[in-house]
């Protein structure tokens, strides 16, 4: 009697940069708009690094070493900031918040290392159509209830510039898609978007985006036709963002940047106010930052921007974070961040490489990733949001799946694919 070969080892499970997308944007929406503080997609990116940890060595090591690069650096940071006397207190949110960052890292970079590969587009989509009807639905009830045209519905976010934030990305991946099914749902998406839910913020992000990225796709190889097709496609989508009811006051934001007073546009104040407290915390340290998550300590900086707002009762509000990231990150990290930003984004012109992957799926998956990081970079110079909200984690994702992937095209690995359990056991056998 013959024996049956041994079972093999079951592997893995393993998650899709999709699953990972989807839990970054989806998990922080359906919790009351948490996207701006510590929220579920945390503690779901843990749970699943928890999962894998050890099961795969290579990603195990990878996370490792990225953790502890992460700790020791921004332990030294602290250290030499504290010396410096420039913050006086938030001490221990400093160092709680650095833990809590080199724990998120490293399963960032376990989840990115360990991925599988799966067609993202269905999912994508799926997202891109929840989240636009979540905005319907609350336009309707607007109309219902005889609001103001003015007032934008945000759909399960706070605020429209959270939504801009979080569609943008997804928005860009389906409308540069190559096939046609795939580009009308981000284009009508978009549309639909900037009817109902316009903000400055999903302005630039679409506006800036997607040149990028299609520089990115055809900048080495123009094609007249493909010239057209996007000119047509500006003229569209600047023909709907006019016509919309949000056009005159994303004029007015862009009219008042230079009108520091209380008749200029609030959100206006806001975002030079977040300038000038980046340059005036960069000059009280020296360059060298207050430290992590230190941003509002005393003493506080006093700007015109701050004399203004106060005047309106507002002075308090962006102490902490700056009205967007860029401002905290240069205040608390100093000219680190400048340089962290230029790296990542120059690593993301590089990388534009893999979106001409021969492999299909290869070159889609890439380009999910590139419209995450892109977005990211650009956002942050927008809108503030904080260090573990959605985006900008899946941003840190990215850049640790883009690394990954550009280095297995060097050295010609194919990405892991899922298999059925059947052939699993089929090859295993043969093997044996």
């Amino acid at each position: 009697m013959s024996r049956l070969p041994a079972a093999s080892p079951r592997a893995p499970w393993r998650p899709t940069p999709s699953l990972i997308v989807g839990v970054g944007l989806l998990a922080p929406a359906l919790t009351a708009g948490i996207s701006t503080s510590v929220g579920p997609q945390v503690a779901l990116f843990l749970a699943f690094a928890g999962w894998l940890w050890g099961a795969e060595r290579k990603a195990t090591w990878q996370a490792l070493v990225f953790g502890a690069v992460a700790g020791v650096g921004l332990l030294a940071h602290t250290a030499v900031g504290e010396a410096m006397g420039t913050c006086q207190d938030l001490m221990f949110k400093s160092l709680a918040s650095q833990i809590l960052l080199v724990l998120v890292v490293a399963a960032l970079c376990l989840l990115a290392v360990a991925s599988r590969a799966q067609s993202a587009r269905r999912d994508v989509a799926r997202l891109v159509t929840l989240f636009v009807v979540a905005v319907i639905v609350e336009k309707l009830y607007l109309l219902a209830t005889g609001a103001k045209d003015t007032i934008r519905p945000s759909g399960f976010f706070s605020e429209p510039s959270h939504f801009a934030l979080t569609i943008a990305p997804l928005l860009i991946f389906l409308i540069l898609d190559p096939e046609p099914r795939w580009r009308r749902h981000g284009i009508v998406a978009a549309l639909v978007s900037l009817w109902l839910a316009a903000s400055a913020t999903l302005f630039l992000l679409l506006a800036v985006g997607l040149a990028l990225m299609w520089l990115a796709l055809h900048g080495r190889h123009l094609r007249f036709w493909k010239v057209v097709q996007v000119s047509v496609l500006s003229v569209v989508f600047a023909a709907v963002a006019y016509v919309s009811p949000f056009w005159g006051d994303f004029v007015d934001r862009v009219t008042s940047l230079g009108n520091q007073s209380t008749e200029a546009n609030v959100s206006s104040v806001v975002y030079v106010m977040g300038w000038e407290l980046a340059i005036e915390n960069l000059q009280n340290s020296a360059g060298w930052g207050l430290g992590f998550n230190r941003m509002g300590c005393e003493p506080r900086p006093v700007t015109d921007g701050v004399e203004v707002l106060e005047l309106l009762g507002l002075d308090d509000g962006n102490y902490n974070d700056g009205s967007f990231l860029a401002s905290k990150a240069l205040s608390e990290m100093g000219y680190f961040a400048a340089v962290l930003w230029c790296w990542a984004a120059w690593r993301a012109w590089r990388w534009r490489r893999l979106l001409h992957d021969p492999a299909p799926l290869a070159s889609e998956q890439a380009r999910l990733m590139l419209c995450v990081l892109i977005c990211a970079l650009v956002g942050l110079l927008l809108r503030g949001t904080g260090y573990f909200s959605g985006p900008v984690l899946l941003a840190a994702y990215a850049y640790f799946w883009l690394r990954e992937a550009g280095r297995r095209r060097v050295l010609a690995e194919p990405l892991p694919t899922m298999q059925p359990p059947a052939q699993v056991a089929v090859a295993s056998a043969s093997r044996d």
